[in-house]
């Protein structure tokens, strides 16, 4: 109320009639501001987004079929794979990626990385040499060992 004392006194104007100047100064603030909110969110939204052409090749590559195959070498059979019958032994050195599988405790994955540890170090001189390869641990080792040989 002292702000209406001081305004009265500078502009010429009574009590009551800055109250009800102030109120309409303050509304039409405040309609102005609820207008200008009201209508910002009623923009359209684009029907479709825009894409740059790099977007669009982009697009076209990750959903075309080739994008969602490996090439036939990389590719892991998601079958369920069979077991070894009782008393069946693998030559880890001659044993592609579906002997592997049969081993208990090895999947598609992990038969690859031996295949691949194979490759590079060109034939394992003996079945602790599973030990190098990266996911085989004393657990796992300990579960295949009775079922891997090395022919001479």
């Amino acid at each position: 109320m002292a702000v209406f004392k001081k305004l009265s006194q500078l502009i010429p104007f009574t009590k009551s009639e800055l109250a009800v100047i102030s109120f309409l100064l303050i509304s039409a603030a405040t309609g102005t501001l609820l207008r200008s909110t009201e209508t910002a969110d009623l923009k359209p939204l684009p029907a479709r987004p825009v894409y740059s052409e790099s977007e669009k090749l982009f697009l076209k590559a990750l959903n075309s079929p080739e994008a969602d195959s490996e090439p036939e070498s990389k590719q892991v059979s998601k079958a369920p794979a069979a077991k070894l019958a009782p008393g069946e032994k693998i030559d880890i050195n001659q044993a592609g990626i579906a002997d592997l599988i049969k081993l208990p405790g090895i999947g598609g994955v992990l038969a690859k990385k031996i295949l691949e540890f194979r490759e590079n170090i060109g034939y394992f001189r003996s079945i602790q040499d599973l030990l190098k390869v990266k996911g085989i641990g004393n657990s796992k080792f300990d579960k295949i060992k009775d079922y891997i040989y090395i022919k001479n």
